[in-house]
Parts: C-alpha cells; structure tokens; sequence
C-alpha cells in the first residue's frame, strides 16, 4: 500500500517516457535527453521498492482464500462502490451481506484448519521432503538443504502451508526418522531407509503409510512380506527409471502405490 504511494505514479511515467522516447528516436538530441530521464526514473522506482522490501512488514504474507471468498470480495466492492456514488440503501445492504458472508466462510475455514491432521509427501526432484501437519503448527522431515535454501522452501513448501494456514514462524526439524515408526492419532508412517535385508517376516508390520526414499533397498517383493500397508508412495528422491519400474511390480502385488515424481505431491488426512 505505502510502496503504490510512489511505485504506481511512477512506473506511469515510466511508461510513457518510454513511448516519448520511441516518437523522439529519429532525435538524437532529445532521446539522449528522454532516455536519462526514463534511466533515472527506473532507478528510483527499483531504490525505493528495495529499501520498502527490507522492512519486517513490507509485504502481507501468508494470505489463501478460496474462489467463491474472492466473488464474494468482488460483489461486496462493487455493491459498496454503487452506494457511496448513488446512496442506495439496498446496495449498502447488499455489500454488508456479501460481506458477512465471506467473513462467516472464512471462519468455518480457519475452524476446519485448526482441527486439521494430515501428512503431506512434497514432489520435489532428488529431495526427501514430508510435513506432518497438526492444526496450525507443522513438523518437516526429509532433506535439510530444503528449509536452508530459500527458492527450494519458498517454491515448494511455503504455498502449501499457505494453503492449510499452518502459521508456523519457523519450520520444525524432526530428527531423521528413517526406520522409525511415528503414530499420530492411531495413523502410522514409516520412512524406509538402508536396512540389512529380511525376506520374510513372521507376522508382518501393519503401517497407514510406507515412504520409500533413495535410501530403501528391499524389492516390492520383499517389502510386501514385511509390511501390510494401505499406501506405499516413492517420494521425489527417487530416480524416474526406478519409481516406474517400482510401479508395476507393485501393481503386479496388487498393492496401492504412489509416486509424486509420476502423480504428483501426496496428501492424506488423518
């Protein structure tokens, strides 16, 4: 808002210096003149959006709302706008109900995400990377070069939580979880990783989810006499070649199995 203060009148300018130049280019004279003009202007509108930009609250983050909020939105503006220039009452009404409605949406979906239980299997080449979300507040694990680099976090992970409001100002690091079983409301997950192989297990691990990384060594064929799993998913550190030969080994076992790199991210709720 403060930054469109200058950004907007100026960028105009801008613009049309740059339609001056392109008339007055036969000029020399005065496109030397028009041009130093546009160069200026230019450094000024970058200077001054970058020194906005290092400002804690320069930018509003953090912001999801769904298609039927933004017509709501929409309605409720035009219907507001049609009231202040014409003083009609029953646009005035009509904005407040558009309005109520949206804020009563927007409610019942913050409520839904306070209770939310889910885990997310991210899609991201040659990374190991799952959230583990309880209400507003998530848990990662994977690859830690993924929450150390900013465009890997930015791009993959932050939408997401954006869009299930996890508000968290930080991400939480689980410790390495491979071969270790975490329950979450009577939901269990396995992260496989290197393990001395076992053909076949006297009575087999009942799991929810089983996550396959570049670490797994054992077969379908093996992973089938060790664990009774509803959904096998290869994550994104797999290699293509191996997650497509994965998936019709697996579909030969008649098991249920998901790879984000061929279907993309996988998400379950709990």
């Amino acid at each position: 808002m403060f930054s469109n203060l200058l950004a907007v009148p100026l960028s105009g300018f801008v613009l049309f210096a740059e339609l001056i130049l392109f008339c007055f280019s036969w000029w020399h004279s005065a496109a030397l003149f028009i041009g130093l003009m546009t160069e200026l202007s230019i450094k000024l509108l970058n200077n001054f959006i970058e020194h906005i930009d290092k400002f804690s609250f320069s930018v509003w983050d953090g912001l999801h709302i769904s298609i039927i909020q933004l017509v709501l939105l929409l309605i409720a503006t035009c219907f507001f706008s049609l009231w202040l220039f014409n003083k009609n009452t029953r646009a005035f009404i009509s904005a407040l109900t558009a309005f109520a409605l949206f804020f009563a949406m927007r409610t019942a979906d913050i409520i839904h995400h306070n209770l939310q239980q889910k885990i997310i299997v991210y899609n991201i080449p040659k990374q190991s990377a799952v959230d583990i979300i309880t209400g507003n507040t998530c848990r990662f694990t994977g690859d830690s070069n993924i929450l150390q680099n900013a465009f890997l976090k930015n791009f993959n992970l932050k939408p997401s939580r954006i869009k299930y409001r996890v508000h968290s100002s930080k991400s939480t690091m689980l410790p390495n979880m491979e071969n270790r079983i975490l329950s979450i409301h009577s939901h269990s997950f396995l992260v496989l990783g290197k393990t001395q192989r076992a053909y076949q297990a006297k009575e087999k691990i009942e799991l929810n989810i089983l996550i396959l990384s570049r670490n797994t060594i054992q077969t379908p064929e093996e992973i089938n006499n060790l664990f009774k799993c509803d959904y096998i998913v290869a994550d994104g550190s797999i290699q293509p070649w191996k997650a497509i030969k994965w998936k019709k080994e697996f579909e030969q076992l008649h098991l249920r199995f998901y790879s984000v790199i061929q279907d993309g991210a996988f998400t379950i709720n709990l």
